[in-house]
Order: structure tokens, then sequence, then C-alpha cells
């Protein structure tokens, strides 16, 4: 009992991760862009696309999320070149008043990491970047004076125009977001129900959990999507 309550509140928190990276609630989803999607996406192999059984009852449909908004915003732009400068080009795609450091996440792929950040010139080594240097720690928690946090949620599974298509699967990318411009509003708070069915010696666990994530920013340009980065 006590691993499907926990593999249940694991699920709602994954599911609530990709929907804030690969969210979109137009008709046309940005990835695959058809009606239908993203439903026959498994984002890097993390879904069953076979338990899916419409285009409604997919996670991905529940809100806007942050690619689907940089793209909206006209702030996805080709990052292929993966230097520090073309970094910060991405960070200054962003409007005045959301690019102060200390009010930045970047959101990274496991790839973008391993292959492209911890070999930057400017932060591999402890003479250039001291003891948070990737070579002693196989990370780095800030660049530019940006937090990066690395999610599974951004797959290296797209296209080099930064979406899922189903056949080009051979690219990542990055985003660079406002903090304080995007907030989760919970209705309902994450709860795991059980009940135990006498007639049938049933147990069943219900995970629930009724969220919002808003831009506060009004449409401004708050975040930033780099994509066409080689895996």
């Amino acid at each position: 009992l006590d691993y499907f309550r926990d593999s249940l509140t694991t699920a709602l928190s994954a599911g609530i991760e990709s929907a804030i990276m690969n969210g979109d609630t137009t008709d046309a989803h940005a990835d695959l862009n058809t009606t239908a999607s993203p439903r026959l996406w498994s984002e890097g192999g993390r879904w069953d696309t076979s338990a899916v059984t419409s285009a409604a009852g997919d996670h991905r449909r529940a809100f806007i999320g942050l690619r689907a908004a940089a793209f909206d915003a006209s702030t996805g732009r080709n990052g292929s070149a993966m230097s520090y400068a073309d970094i910060l080009a991405t960070r200054s795609s962003l409007d005045n008043g959301y690019q102060a450091a200390d009010d930045l996440l970047m959101i990274v792929s496991p790839i973008v990491m391993t292959k492209y950040l911890l070999a930057l010139a400017e932060t591999k080594t402890l003479d250039v970047f001291g003891p948070a240097a990737g070579i002693l720690n196989g990370s780095i928690g800030k660049l530019g004076g940006m937090d990066i946090l690395i999610s599974g949620a951004m797959t290296d599974d797209l296209s080099a125009t930064g979406v899922y298509d189903g056949v080009t699967e051979t690219k990542t990318g990055y985003v660079i977001v406002h903090r304080p411009s995007w907030v989760m509003g919970n209705y309902k708070p994450q709860t795991i129900d059980i009940d135990r069915e006498i007639t049938k010696g049933q147990i069943e666990i219900v995970g629930t959990r009724r969220s919002a994530f808003v831009d506060m920013s009004n449409g401004a340009k708050s975040v930033a999507y780099a994509y066409n980065i080689a895996t």
C-alpha cells in the first residue's frame, strides 16, 4: 500500500513538472502540432502513451507551459552555439525589468548540463570558477548569477525547431525564466485518498491535485527558450 501511495505522489509531481515545461492549451498543441497531441509523445520515455485515451486527458493540456509561452512571446531562439555568450543572448531576449540574475532560473536538460555547461571554459576549472567548478562537483548550481535546475521534462528528443515532431528526435534545449512572474496556484492541494471496498476485497487509491500555472507578467517577455541543441 505504501508503495502505490508513494508512486501516485511521484506521478502527480512529475505530471506537474512536465506540464510546467511542456504544457499548451491551444487546439493544435505545439508538440506534434495536431489536435490529438501531445498524447502520442512519450516525452523521453516518461509516459505510457497507450494509457492516455484522449488529448483532453493529457496532463500537458492543463495550462500553458514555459516552452509554449516563450514561443508566444517570440523569445524562442536557436541556441545551438551553446557558448557562454550565446546563453547570455538568450537571457537578453527577455524584456527589461525581467533580466535581474537573482530572479532568473535556467532549466536545462540533463544532457545540456553534462555535455555543455560542465565543458564551458567559464565554469569547468577551479582557477576560473573557484570551488563551485564543474570539475570538482560534477554539476554547477549557478551561471551568470542565474540558478540552474536540471529537469527530465526538458527532453532530448526534440526537433531542430524546438518541438517534438515524431520524426527528428536528436535535439534538446533549455529555458530561462523570471521566477517572480510565474506562480503555481493550488485550488485543491495534493491529496492521496484510500478507501476499501469490503464487498470485493479491493483497496482503491486516488491521487488528486487541482492547480493553475499563471503568468503574472501578463504576457511580457518573462521566459526565453533556446532550442536546436545537439544531443
